[in-house]
């Protein structure tokens, strides 16, 4: 079935991904039994295109009005040996966004000065953690890895790790499609029932390095 659709795209500031790499929607009777019918057809048909007017303004009519992120930004870097060949890698960050999760995963480098996410750049999975950082927060994340003589650096991969949409139902009670766009491709859809003039919020999980949440576009319409 096909839905008019109702697209807002929504859009905030830029974000940039950090990354901090260091080493290591009858006539009388029959003239008024005529009328009598013609009226009574007439009234059905108005009351028809009357139920039909009043199940469209029943339908939910959602938009957008904002979202909602962090946005982290690497400070620094530092690794501590502790026994062995045996390190303490840390990354201190700074939350430049709004409050929600972010998430950070350690790699390794050929060289020290290569992209965290380039071809260069080797994950170390066991290493990503997820910490909630209030707006402005700044805190530290440490990881625990064995040295990597192979290596020539270290570094960290830094993102958002959620968005949350605030969306208006100005039409009806129902449910209403949101999806979060990377051009034509969906990456996170959810259809919550929102009541009729009510303002939502919803949060969306996932790994926002690429696309970067100010890169991601909100369509929402009913799904009625």
């Amino acid at each position: 079935m096909k839905i008019e659709r109702r697209t807002v795209v929504g859009s905030a500031g830029t974000v940039l991904l950090s990354t901090f790499a260091g080493c290591l929607g009858n006539d009388n009777e029959e003239q008024i039994t005529n009328n009598s019918n013609e009226n009574d057809d007439e009234q059905l048909t108005n009351d028809g295109e009357q139920s039909s007017d009043n199940k469209k303004s029943e339908l939910p009519a959602p938009h957008v009005v904002n979202r909602y992120y962090p946005e982290p930004r690497a400070a620094s870097i530092s690794n501590h040996h502790q026994t062995g060949n045996t390190y303490e890698f840390t990354v201190e960050i700074e939350n430049t966004g709004d409050g929600g999760d972010i998430s950070t995963m350690m790699v390794w480098l050929d060289n020290p000065n290569d992209n965290v996410y380039g071809p260069n750049s080797h994950p170390v999975p066991e290493t990503e953690r997820t910490r909630y950082f209030s707006s402005g927060e700044r805190k530290k994340i440490s990881v625990t890895s064995e040295g990597r003589d192979e290596y020539g650096g270290y570094g960290f991969r830094i993102w958002s790790a959620e968005i949350s949409v605030e969306v208006k139902n100005e039409g009806g009670r129902g449910a209403v499609e949101i999806r979060l766009m990377d051009g034509d491709n969906v990456v996170k859809y959810a259809e919550p029932i929102i009541e009729a003039g009510a303002t939502e919020s919803f949060k969306f999980d996932r790994n926002f390095s690429d696309p970067a949440p100010s890169e991601v576009s909100i369509e929402v319409e009913s799904a009625e």
